[in-house]
């Protein structure tokens, strides 16, 4: 995906000087762009579509509300609303003051082909109560309040590609489209969004199925469900979680400067005996065994 954002011009509100600040992150199949910025009147004009930006995104915005043209539709927006905004076409984005908003970059090609080629040029006002989008906004809010780590590119493919289901899924009522998307269904892009949270903080000590169930904005009592219907326990998985990190840290000799203590607090671990006692559980051998044995 291309470092840059897109082409357009900037018209500032009367004398307000310009300032913007852009984090992103590339998560799987999709990037999210966190854009604060002072208010003002965005344009894109069809002399900027040359530069080949050319993919959906889904904008929210956090603390200010906005004006946005596009296609011959005209609407305004309250903070929290989504709204689709289609780089291929000219638009214009009235921002009345300072904020800052999520932008979810979604693929045109993964857009068009879950949603049979259907266009959505025209379509810019998403419903923002609809379940994918309240789930979408919370996990996107999580991800970034909580500066989670997915380096890990299975994990990070994993979470993309449900964030990218939550968001086509929320594209569907645009066109009344009853298939669900890539044929994995809200109830996969849910589960892939709890299973994802889980990998993401696993080695918090305080982690609790009414922690991440609030973090996904769903309740326990459906994250169990959830689990369940996947053969999946909470308390084992984030066990099986900790001890496989914690044996491929041992496995690693750029590790060997870090004691066996470390390595079981790293791991989310807070009592070392219970550790050493899980682990040689596991692995059929003690922590130190397994270090001192590596070939």
């Amino acid at each position: 995906m291309s470092d840059r954002l897109a082409e357009f011009d900037y018209f500032p509100n009367n004398d307000e000087p310009f300032y913007g600040a852009v984090v992103s992150m590339d998560i799987g199949p999709i990037r999210i762009n966190r854009v604060d910025c002072s208010g003002g009147r965005w344009s894109r004009r069809a002399n900027h579509l040359a530069d080949g930006q050319e993919n959906y995104n889904l904008c929210m915005s956090i603390d200010s509300g906005y004006r946005l043209t596009q296609g011959g539709a005209d609407i305004v927006r309250r903070p929290g609303d989504f709204v689709l905004i289609d780089k291929a076409r000219p638009s214009e984005c009235v921002v009345d003051t300072s904020g800052a908003d999520y932008q979810i970059v979604v693929p045109r090609a993964a857009v068009h082909t879950s949603q049979r080629g259907q266009d959505f040029s025209s379509e810019i006002a998403i419903d923002s109560a609809s379940q994918p989008l309240r789930l979408l906004r919370s996990y996107v809010t999580s991800i970034f309040a909580a500066a989670q780590d997915l380096s890990d590119p299975v994990i990070s493919q994993k979470v993309g590609d449900h964030l990218l289901d939550l968001a086509i899924l929320g594209l569907a009522p645009c066109r009344d489209v009853a298939h669900q998307a890539g044929n994995r269904g809200l109830k996969a892009a849910r589960l892939g969004v709890v299973l994802g949270e889980i990998n993401s903080r696993f080695r918090d000590p305080a982690i609790c199925p009414q922690s991440v169930a609030a973090a996904v904005n769903i309740s326990p009592r459906y994250l169990f469900q959830l689990l369940e219907e996947r053969g999946l326990v909470f308390s084992k998985l984030v066990m099986e979680l900790r001890l496989k990190r914690a044996r491929d840290l041992l496995d690693d000799y750029r590790n060997d400067h870090l004691r066996i203590g470390q390595i079981a607090y790293d791991c989310g671990f807070n009592d070392l005996s219970y550790f050493n006692r899980a682990f040689r559980a596991r692995f059929g051998d003690a922590p130190g065994a397994v270090r001192a044995g590596r070939v």
